[in-house]
C-alpha cells in the first residue's frame, strides 16, 4: 500500500464526510476541509483501505497515541466501518431471496419469453435478429439495461429442445417460431 496523493486526499475527505458527517471522530466537534486529517484507524499510514479511514482534527489525531478512550473509539469504529462494507452483500437480496443481479435475469426472461409468445401468435416467426436486438432495446428501456449476450443466451434457452419455442432457417434467415405441439 502507499501514501495517498494530495488529490486522493481531498477526494477521500469528501466521500469520508458523506458517509460518517462532518464531526471529528475523536471530540466530535465539527471540522473544516483545512483541519482536519484523514486518521488511519489501525494507525498504519500505509492503509489506506476506506475501512481504516476516518476524519478527525490534527490535534485529537496527535492526541490519539497517548489516549486509551481515542485508541478504543478507534478500534470501534474500524469493527463497524468493516461489518458496514460487508452487510450490503449479506443484506442485499431479493423478495426471493436471491441477489439483485439474479432476478434481474429472472425478470428479462420473463419478460422475453412473454414477448415471444405474444409476438408469434400474431407474426407465426420472428426473425432471429430481430428479436434479438428488438429485445435488447426494450429490456434495456424496461429494466434500465440490458446486454444483447444476455437476451441471446435467453433466446437459446427458450429455443432447447425442450422449451416452448425453435428456430427455423428459411431462405438462408434464421427465425424463432412456436415449437410443435406447444
Amino acid at each position: 500500500m502507499k501514501l495517498l496523493t494530495a488529490k486522493q486526499k481531498l477526494h477521500r475527505k469528501h466521500f469520508l464526510i458523506d458517509r460518517d458527517g462532518i464531526n471529528c471522530l475523536y471530540c466530535e466537534l465539527e471540522l473544516d476541509l483545512d483541519n482536519c486529517e484523514i486518521e488511519h484507524l489501525d494507525n498504519n499510514e500505509y492503509n489506506n483501505d476506506i475501512e481504516n479511514n476516518a476524519l478527525s482534527h490534527i490535534t485529537c489525531n496527535a492526541e490519539k497515541r497517548t489516549n486509551i478512550d481515542y485508541q478504543i473509539i478507534a478500534q470501534e469504529k474500524l469493527k463497524s466501518n468493516q461489518r458496514r462494507i460487508f452487510k450490503p452483500y449479506l443484506e442485499d437480496k431479493t423478495d426471493y431471496g436471491n441477489s439483485p443481479e439474479i432476478e434481474h435475469n429472472v425478470n428479462v426472461k420473463s419478460f422475453v419469453k412473454q414477448f415471444l409468445m405474444e409476438k408469434i401468435k400474431i407474426d407465426i416467426k420472428i426473425l432471429f435478429s430481430d428479436a434479438l436486438n428488438g429485445l435488447t432495446y426494450l429490456c434495456g428501456e424496461k429494466f434500465g439495461h440490458c446486454s444483447q449476450i444476455t437476451i441471446r443466451r435467453h433466446l437459446d434457452a427458450l429455443c432447447s429442445p425442450w422449451a416452448p419455442f425453435m428456430r427455423i432457417t428459411e431462405n438462408g434467415k434464421r427465425y424463432i417460431t412456436k415449437r410443435d405441439g406447444n
